[in-house]
């Protein structure tokens, strides 16, 4: 399309439109490629001036600071000074641009007047060589001394009234007293010349030649010496503006200050973190103070169950382990803080069970992930360790996982029971001492159904005989109506509420559930609440410690 050396204009045509092109320099490896794109001289200039920073550096100090960030420290620094110098240049110039506007005039006025000049003096000295040297009186001589002063000032004034013109209109004050001037020295003249011709005919005609010679060279010359003071003057002008510093280029970057950025970036995720914990709280916070659930609910707060970080830990470590293998913390690691708080829980529900119809307990929550199978599987495990005979029943046909927390198979469970498989073959026995398993079973197609039959109902009236306590792991009571239906034949059904997870609303209606379907709702437990938080729903630990 185009080719070129460096230095030099290219160009070519493409589609019936030129293409011009200079490259300056040109650093690259041999081979190497440039992508040029041709910019709008419009929209440059305008993506400058938008760029560009202009401004005063004090009040009236009459010192302007000029401003252009740009990725190119050294196009950046060029064009900064490019905009400097023009900008200087401009200000001469027009300084300069009187003197040089009349220079052009006088310049275009040199060559007629020059050969006006020429020809006057080829007639006179023609006119002596045909009539010989005439000699002048001294009043002819007087007389020519005031021709040409008055025909030189009359030229002259002439020639400034056209330069005038071109920038003034006739009815201008200084056209006007021009044209008074001009009016006067043309009467003058009229006059001299009358008196010209009353001289002899000879003597006119060399005072008429030598006349017009004298005035030609005289204006010649005044022409030239004014064109050369313009020169003069043009050459030596200088303007009101000059560059007190100029720009140079940068080493560091001057934006963006990467400290600057990161502090900037660091206090706004903080501001913003912080935003969004309020935000969070306010729209979808849960309830944290067991004192506004047994306010708003009026249920009693049995016992609060702290966070525990080896349940973590431990929840991790059964993801990878074999099917067969148990994870129980109060087993595993009775000292825990979260057991702790099951013991608290234990403790209270000796007196809350005092006045209940049997001796079953059927734990429930509002949604998935409260931490009611932890609390059901731990609860079981520190009642049955205390010599009491308990069974723990996983409920949850749908979810349970029960039998995973006891490296067990589900099945068969409570749904075959249910459904007439023998009951002693579908129990564990003794997975912990005093603790018997009756997992999930089967899945069922409908769980609720099974739950409403008679079947279940007797299912319960032989195991609360068994058992000193028969504790449930029911499914979520807002998530399916199995809780509701568990917990109708359950002498005591606690609500797990999981500390700053529950909107107060959505504890509001699960127990209003549990109640309506007849369900005995005994108390509330809180869970995950960390250590160290203020309020009731508090838990700050002390663990054995070894000698």
């Amino acid at each position: 399309m185009l080719s070129g050396r460096v230095g030099t204009i290219a160009s070519s045509g493409l589609n019936g439109r030129a293409i011009i092109a200079q490259v300056d320099r040109l650093v690259a490896r041999p081979g190497t490629q440039f992508v040029l794109r041709r910019a709008s001289t419009f929209d440059t200039i305008g993506a400058l001036q938008q760029k560009l920073v202009i401004a005063e550096k004090s009040k009236l100090s009459g010192i302007v600071g000029v401003t252009l960030d740009g990725a190119d420290s050294q196009t950046t620094t060029e064009i900064v000074n490019a905009v400097a110098a023009a900008y200087v240049e401009q200000n001469v110039n027009r300084k300069s641009a009187q003197a040089e506007h009349t220079l052009t005039f006088l310049e275009q006025q040199l060559p007629d007047l020059r050969k006006q000049l020429d020809e006057a003096e080829n007639r006179y000295n023609e006119f002596r060589n045909k009539n010989g040297t005439v000699d002048l009186t001294e009043e002819s001589r007087l007389l020519l001394q005031q021709i040409v002063d008055s025909k030189t000032k009359l030229v002259d004034l002439q020639q400034q009234r056209i330069e005038m013109a071109q920038r003034f209109t006739g009815s201008h004050p200084a056209l006007v007293a021009l044209d008074s001037q001009i009016a006067a020295l043309e009467t003058q003249q009229a006059q001299l010349s009358r008196r010209v011709g009353a001289l002899p005919d000879t003597e006119q005609s060399a005072l008429r030649l030598l006349r017009d010679v004298r005035v030609n060279t005289q204006l010649y010359t005044n022409l030239l010496n004014n064109a050369q003071q313009l020169r003069i003057l043009k050459a030596g002008q200088t303007g009101s503006v000059r560059v007190v510093d100029y720009a140079v280029s940068e080493i560091e970057p001057v934006k963006p200050k990467r400290p600057t950025v990161i502090s900037l970036s660091l206090l706004l995720g903080l501001i913003v973190g912080i935003a969004t914990i309020f935000a969070r709280n306010a729209f979808f916070g849960g309830v944290e103070d067991s004192e506004e659930i047994e306010r708003v609910l009026g249920l009693p707060v049995y016992a609060t169950i702290p966070h525990s970080d080896a349940q973590e830990r431990a929840e991790a470590e059964n993801r990878r382990a074999p099917k067969n293998t148990q994870h129980v913390l109060a087993a595993s690691m009775p000292g825990d803080v979260a057991i702790e708080g099951i013991r608290s829980l234990s403790t209270s529900l000796q007196f809350g069970l005092l006045e209940t119809t049997n001796n079953i307990i059927a734990i429930t929550g509002p949604s998935p992930g409260v931490g009611k199978s932890f609390t059901s599987v731990n609860l079981a495990a520190v009642l049955a360790a205390s010599g009491r005979q308990v069974l723990l029943i996983d409920g949850d046909m749908r979810r349970g996982d029960i039998h995973r927390q006891f490296g067990i198979k589900r099945n068969p469970g409570l749904s075959n029971v249910i459904a007439g498989f023998d009951l002693e073959k579908a129990i564990t026995r003794e997975l912990l001492p005093n603790l018997d398993i009756l997992p999930k079973g089967s899945v069922a197609p409908n769980p609720a159904e099974l739950l409403m039959s008679n079947q279940f109902e007797k299912l319960m009236d032989e195991l609360s005989s068994r058992y000193d306590i028969v504790v449930i792991d029911a499914p979520p009571i807002l998530a399916v109506t199995d809780a509701a239906l568990i917990g109708r034949h359950a002498g005591a059904t606690l609500l797990v509420a999981r500390h700053g997870y529950h909107p107060m609303p959505e504890l509001v209606e699960a127990a209003a559930r549990l109640r309506n379907a007849g369900a005995t709702l005994k108390g509330a437990l809180v869970t995950d609440v960390p250590r160290g938080k203020r309020g009731r729903a508090t838990y700050y630990g002390y663990e054995t410690r070894a000698e």
